[in-house]
C-alpha cells in the first residue's frame, strides 16, 4: 500500500479542451499554486526516495457530507426548500465525480502506488455538464418549484472555459471506472439531505 495525494484540477492552465496529465500548469488561483507545488513535491519525493507515492488531480467532487457552502450542496437544499436558485452563469460548465466512485479510485491507486509512484492521474468522469444541466436536474429531482436567478454572482475569468477531464490516462492505468453518474449521484445526495432533515 502507498500514499496517495490529493491534487485538483486548477492545477492546470484553462482550456477549451478536456484537461489531459501532459498539458501545461500554469495556475493563476492561490488555490491551485499551492496544489501544483504539492504535487511537484509528492513527485520528487517518489522519484528521488524511490517512494511509492501517487497523486490524483481531482475535478469537481460532490455528495453526501459534502461542505454546505459548496455549489451542489446549497442548490439541493435550496430547491428542497423551494427557495430562489441565485448562480452565476449557466454555460460554466464542470466534470462532476461522486464520492463512492471516488474513493475506489483512492483504494485502488494506493494498492497500486508502488508500480505507478511519482505519477498524476486525472480523477472524474470525462463528462461536460454546465449549471444550466445541472441545475435542471436538481429541480426535475426534487421536484423543486423554486426560481433559477442566474447572473447574481460575478464568475471569475477561468469560468469561461470547461473544467473536465481527459481520462485516457487514468483508464489506460486503472481498472477503476465512474459507475454513479450525476442524476444518481444527486439522487442519493438528495436523499442523504432528505434523512438529516427528517
Amino acid at each position: 500500500m502507498g500514499l496517495v495525494t490529493t491534487g485538483d484540477s486548477f492545477e492546470y492552465t484553462s482550456s477549451p479542451h478536456p484537461l489531459r496529465e501532459s498539458d501545461p500548469c500554469y495556475p493563476t488561483s492561490l488555490h491551485g499554486i499551492t496544489k501544483l507545488a504539492a504535487t511537484l513535491q509528492a513527485q520528487s519525493v517518489a522519484r528521488v526516495k524511490q517512494r511509492p507515492i501517487v497523486t490524483l488531480r481531482l475535478f469537481s467532487t460532490y455528495g453526501p457530507d459534502d461542505h454546505p457552502r459548496r455549489l451542489v450542496p446549497i442548490t439541493l437544499r435550496s430547491a428542497l426548500s423551494d427557495r430562489a436558485l441565485n448562480l452565476s452563469r449557466p454555460e460554466i460548465a464542470r466534470d462532476w465525480i461522486y464520492i463512492e466512485d471516488l474513493i475506489e479510485l483512492y483504494l485502488e491507486a494506493g494498492h497500486r502506488a508502488k508500480t505507478l509512484a511519482g505519477k498524476v492521474f486525472n480523477a472524474g468522469t470525462g463528462v461536460n455538464t454546465n449549471l444550466a444541466a445541472l441545475v435542471e436536474m436538481v429541480l426535475r429531482l426534487t421536484a423543486s418549484t423554486a426560481e433559477t436567478h442566474w447572473g447574481v454572482f460575478t464568475a471569475p475569468a477561468h469560468d469561461d472555459y470547461p473544467w473536465v477531464a481527459d481520462m485516457t490516462h487514468t483508464f489506460e492505468h486503472f481498472n477503476w471506472r465512474p459507475r454513479i453518474f450525476l442524476e444518481a449521484g444527486l439522487q442519493k445526495t438528495i436523499a442523504q439531505i432528505k434523512l438529516t432533515q427528517a
